[in-house]
């Protein structure tokens, strides 16, 4: 060995920098990933989806009774019948800026089909990529003890650039007139944390990355449906459900 060789010029010093090359490399691409994935998705860009790639038979795939109460589970806020044959679960996040572009298209949805079709509402909040979104979840359940779910759902989408602040989420349920001593300790008591971190698993359990995520009789379709694709698909299943 020749003593006079600095340490980076040895084998061992160059085995060591060599490696040490590689752990950065590997190291800079993992956060350019989280940097990517975080960015996307909030801007919505994750599972942006156009529904007219899709022909109808993508939505006549039949699932199993098993996989479909997996899915739709009675605990979660819901409208509609509950024997309902055709069951529509969502799973959305109220910072999301593409759920609240879908909302409109939803709530009308909602409107026409809330007698034939059950739409049950489930949380997928990323607090990470959207802060405040576990709290407004959370509030949105509380809202739910007080039978004003959807209305509250609304004001939240109405008000998404503030939803950070418990002060605004409360000032929410005033505004429909919920009985303001109750919501006010059941989102300062955390009440439905537990139920709200229960529903992002199972998101992603089922495989949800992005918000807006339907599962249409079991059918996952991730991302926001135009009004006429909606409409399009919830005839075909109800009429292959009679």
């Amino acid at each position: 060995m020749d003593e006079n060789k600095k340490w980076h010029e040895t084998w061992w010093g160059i085995t060591f920098l060599t490696m040490l090359a590689l752990i950065m490399v590997v190291l800079i691409f993992y956060f350019y990933q989280i940097f990517y994935y975080v960015d996307n998705l909030k801007k919505g860009n994750l599972s942006v989806f156009s529904p007219e790639v899709l022909g109808p038979s993508y939505y006549n795939v039949n699932t199993s009774a098993q996989s479909q109460t997996e899915i739709a589970t009675p605990d979660d806020p819901s409208i509609g019948p509950a024997d309902a044959k055709v069951v529509v679960v969502l799973f959305q996040n109220y910072l999301c800026p593409h759920c609240q572009q879908q909302y409109p298209i939803l709530d009308r949805i909602i409107n026409i089909y809330k007698d034939r079709v059950k739409f049950i509402f489930r949380d997928y909040p990323v607090e990470f990529a959207f802060p405040g979104s576990e709290l407004a979840a959370q509030a949105a359940e509380c809202a739910d003890d007080q039978g004003k779910y959807w209305e509250y759902v609304g004001l939240l989408y109405d008000n998404q650039a503030s939803l950070n602040n418990e002060d605004v989420l409360k000032s929410l349920a005033n505004q429909l007139m919920m009985e303001q001593v109750a919501f006010d300790n059941c989102l300062t008591t955390k009440k439905y944390y537990a139920e709200v971190m229960m529903d992002l698993q199972a998101g992603a359990t089922l495989g949800v990355s992005g918000t807006p995520t339907f599962f249409i009789k079991g059918v996952k379709v991730a991302g926001a449906i135009t009004y006429n694709n909606f409409v399009k698909v919830l005839d075909e299943q109800l009429e292959l459900a009679k």
